[in-house]
């Protein structure tokens, strides 16, 4: 029976200095970026719904103050200039049913959406027929509306103000956000290479010096430029330890040759005693 062959681990790569400092850099720069574009479109959807939400609120405001004023008769021109700046409006006729609709794209749905809910900012997403909206109803008696096709005694008035457009205007506000988040982390790569080229060639320098006295020149030191930095500072003691080895060295040999020649008189003459005693 065959033993399955144990597979042997292979030595990890050697990570430089220049990788694990870019890959930390680029790391906490992506994680910035993304975290600031993440808030930047979540405000801009909140205050793109905020501003949606208050335009209702005031044009309803405004219906309000005028008909508190008696009952009045206008053109549907003229209710859309009271509203403004909401996109569509529907009028509601005595019947409960649509008497005439202004506006950008509202469907006669929202009549049914909103009946029973009246002064009550209603948000509408997700509906099969309806576009995403949000729609207030207000009670309009005594208001009578010249509409194209004849004279309403207005029940209701729908104001709607479609949030699928802001939607879009935050998805595309991410998609931007997401370029310039990729262009800038090229860049910034690009810029940190070069960075760490320059700021980490005194450590080339040392590892070069280093390399030439492992193969044998030992008068080699390694570089040092006066800056008092941390690269200098480890100069400093690897050549300070560089110059102890040295001196042990040269100790070394100086001791052995002087006792080679305190010994080689004695040894002299003991080896003629024996040559005479032969």
């Amino acid at each position: 029976m065959k033993r399955p062959r144990r597979s042997v681990p292979r030595p990890p790569r050697p990570v430089t200095i220049r990788a694990r400092i870019l890959v930390g850099v680029l790391v906490l720069l992506a994680a910035g970026l993304i975290g600031n574009s993440i808030a930047s479109a979540l405000t801009l959807r909140a205050y793109l719904e905020h501003r949606a939400e208050n335009a209702l609120r005031d044009a309803g405001d405004r219906i309000h103050e005028t008909l508190a004023q008696g009952p009045r008769t206008v053109r549907s021109g003229q209710i859309a200039a009271l509203v403004a700046p909401v996109l569509g409006i529907t009028v509601i006729g005595p019947d409960g049913e649509v008497a005439q609709q202004a506006g950008d794209g509202v469907p006669d749905e929202i009549n049914d959406l909103t009946a029973g809910r009246l002064d009550q900012v209603v948000t509408v997403e997700d509906h099969p027929t309806v576009p995403d909206l949000i729609v207030r109803r207000i009670p309009t008696t005594g208001l009578t509306v010249i509409t194209p096709t004849g004279v309403v005694q207005a029940s209701a008035v729908i104001l709607t103000v479609r949030t699928d457009v802001d939607r879009v205007t935050v998805t595309d506000f991410i998609s931007r956000q997401s370029a310039s988040v990729a262009i800038t982390l090229v860049a910034a790569s690009v810029t940190a290479l070069l960075i760490l080229e320059f700021g980490l060639r005194p450590l080339k320098r040392m590892a070069d010096a280093a390399g030439a006295i492992a193969s044998g020149a030992r008068q080699e030191r390694l570089p040092t430029y006066g800056r008092r930095s941390e690269t200098d500072r480890l100069a400093v003691a690897v050549n300070d330890a560089f110059d102890v080895q040295t001196r042990a060295e040269d100790n070394i040999r100086s001791f052995a040759a002087d006792a080679s020649h305190e010994l080689r008189t004695p040894l002299s003459t003991i080896s003629g005693w024996l040559d005479l005693y032969h």
